[in-house]
């Protein structure tokens, strides 16, 4: 039954396992592994962020799960870069937060459930008459059960959030792009969108599903300055909360919508719905 984990990064155990296995469990692995010691942290050669300035100036982005986490930091490069954010999550006070850090930007905050109906609406109703694009970012994880084990409340709720919430709102902001002629989704995936031993069943399930969804997009509407890309972040946590992980870059994956094409990647590998992007389909 444990066989999956074998070939899990250290660094998912512990937000995978819900608060179960704390960061000092996996550090004292990480020392009885090294002899005793722990591995010194190595210096950071990776990406650094770049803002353009006027990137999203004059263009309205919903974000998704954007209190924290992917979502909050996607909010906060287009907030920062000019754009004018609907920020949406369920946590109002992790929302006022967010906003508050960035006093000079346009950031207008949404507390709701994009599971429901009115909730939609209202989302919509704050965008206005112009949505340029979306970033459907929230989601949960499941609680890594195999299928046999998995219960119809676990199954049920995944799959509304990481699923069904991004159809109602994608099918939502539609209208609006399509009277316009042209906007731009992204449709945050996850590695187990693209394999079976990432997560649990509910999870791989709903990222599976998530891929098909911006797939079908990509097919029926490319072809109208319409951009729908899928991205597969492997699992993370913030460096703050755990400086020795050592964290996997999400994979841009985008294609035109046109049979046998070629793969290609966003400028600077952004996972933003940027408008120099907005005719790419994946």
């Amino acid at each position: 039954m444990l066989a999956p984990l074998m070939g899990l990064p250290l660094q998912q155990l512990v937000p995978m396992s819900q608060g179960q296995l704390p960061q000092s469990v996996i550090d004292d692995l990480v020392v009885q592994a090294n002899g005793g010691v722990m591995p010194t942290e190595e210096p950071d050669t990776g990406w650094k962020e770049q803002l353009t300035a006027v990137r999203f100036t004059g263009k309205t982005v919903i974000v998704t799960g954007a209190a924290s986490g992917i979502g909050r930091a996607t909010a906060s490069r287009i907030a920062r870069e000019g754009g004018r954010v609907i920020a949406v999550d369920v946590t109002g006070e992790r929302l006022t937060s967010f906003r508050d850090s960035l006093p000079e930007a346009e950031i207008v905050t949404v507390t709701g459930d994009i599971t429901q109906q009115t909730d939609i609406d209202a989302i919509v109703t704050a965008a206005g008459d112009r949505i340029d694009a979306l970033a459907n970012v929230a989601g949960i994880n499941d609680d890594f059960s195999p299928l046999h084990e998995t219960t119809d409340a676990m199954w049920d709720r995944v799959i509304a959030i990481n699923l069904t919430g991004g159809f109602k709102l994608t099918r939502a902001v539609l209208p609006t792009m399509l009277q316009r002629g042209k906007g731009s989704i992204v449709n945050v995936s996850s590695e187990a969108g693209l394999r079976g031993n990432a997560s649990g069943n509910a999870y791989t399930v709903s990222k599976h599903g998530v891929i098909g969804l911006t797939r079908s997009a990509a097919f029926l509407l490319g072809r109208k300055e319409f951009g729908s890309t899928p991205l597969h972040p492997a699992g993370w946590r913030p460096a703050s909360r755990c400086p020795r992980a050592r964290r996997r870059p999400a994979r841009p994956v985008c294609g035109r919508s046109r049979p046998r094409s070629r793969p290609w990647q966003r400028p600077n590998n952004s996972p933003l719905p940027s408008p120099s992007c907005s005719p790419m389909t994946g």
